[in-house]
């Protein structure tokens, strides 16, 4: 089992929410997992982009998000 701490990121553009999804992933002993597969889903039209994370368990994968943070 792995965990997976992310944080998206959003980078306004003519009109298209565009932005990053990335964290760490991790193993149960808080290790990095060098290479594990990192899928992100639209639960809107199940569009998938994909990506994998490097040596140090960082990972990065391009996403159109809309993100809110409510006061």
């Amino acid at each position: 089992m792995c965990s997976a701490l992310g944080c998206p990121s959003v980078a306004a553009a003519q009109g298209t929410p565009t932005g990053t999804i990335s964290g760490y992933i991790v193993n149960p002993h808080g290790l990095a997992v060098p290479g594990a597969r990192v899928v992100v889903e639209s639960v809107d039209t199940g569009a998938t982009r994909s990506g994998s994370a490097n040596q140090q368990g960082v990972y990065s994968v391009p996403a159109q998000l809309h993100l809110s943070i409510p006061a």
